[in-house]
């Protein structure tokens, strides 16, 4: 009893580390539906079921290989691609690892008090108003959630969730509207971008989730260095594009068991 109370333990207090590379691809237009993960067939060597074709969403596949260099640049054929996170953390085996790269992003919102001053009725009155705000914060960036499992044979069972937030932009609060007020409160527009999955890795392999599209605006500052910048007169030395692309996130997840050295030596390089 005592022996399998310890071998309960040991397996418990059993660490991982977790190294994870958030890219984001904007897509040519020769693959706007989407990264065509059929093609990364030809070169690596992946196990597993993967749909074929592009734009699965929430789609998996596993490569054995450990140079995620590699990878990105086999990405790089399907468009311009940006890092947007590269975290490493230990997690214990069934608990849950969280690792955030947010920033809070302040906005306020105003509660309008209207009454009529002189008067119990509004029929002539001279409204006044009072008004309070309060600061409020959303999230913006990323936050990463893995729960490893390890099994008996030190294969590694990751549940793995990812959520990227990005303000988009500013609208009006339509309450203040409402209230006819003489202030205006903007509000933040939030996408959300989330996958969540289970992959079943050996310890150094690689597990890669992807299929996530989104419609994107970007911003093109196009003019003569520095008198561009100056104001009012910049407009006459240059100009601002906007277009929309389409990207897609794309999650590489390698679990490294901490009782294997030479893999911990590998990741640690």
């Amino acid at each position: 009893m005592r022996t399998l109370l310890e071998r309960v333990h040991r397996r418990a207090m059993r660490q991982v580390l977790i190294e994870a590379t958030i890219v984001e691809v904007e897509l040519s237009n020769h693959y706007q539906s989407g990264i065509a993960w059929d093609r990364l067939f030809d070169h690596f060597r992946l196990i597993g079921n993967f749909p074929s074709g592009a734009g699965s969403p929430g789609a998996s596949l596993i490569w054995k290989g450990a140079d995620l260099s590699a990878a990105l640049r086999l990405l790089e054929t399907f468009g311009r691609t940006r890092v947007l996170s590269s975290p490493k953390l230990m997690a214990l085996n069934n608990q849950v690892a969280i690792l955030k790269v947010v920033r809070d992003v302040p906005y306020f919102s105003i509660r309008v008090t209207r009454d009529y001053v002189g008067s119990r009725s509004r029929d002539g009155a001279t409204p006044s108003y009072t008004y309070e705000s309060k600061v409020h914060t959303v999230p913006e960036g990323i936050v990463l959630s893995v729960v490893p499992q390890i099994g008996a044979s030190g294969r590694i069972s990751l549940s793995v969730r990812p959520t990227i937030t990005h303000i988009t932009g500013y609208v009006p609060d339509p309450a203040l509207q409402m209230m006819e007020a003489r202030v205006e409160s903007r509000v933040p527009e939030v996408q959300v971008r989330e996958l969540e999955s289970t992959l079943g890795l050996q310890s150094g392999e690689v597990g890669i989730l992807g299929g996530l599209i989104q419609d994107r605006l970007m911003h093109d500052n196009r003019g003569l260095p520095w008198l561009a910048r100056i104001p009012y007169l910049g407009v006459l030395f240059g100009s601002r594009d906007e277009r929309t692309v389409k990207t897609e996130l794309v999650v590489f997840i390698k679990p490294t068991l901490a009782g294997d050295p030479a893999a911990l030596l590998e990741a640690s390089r």
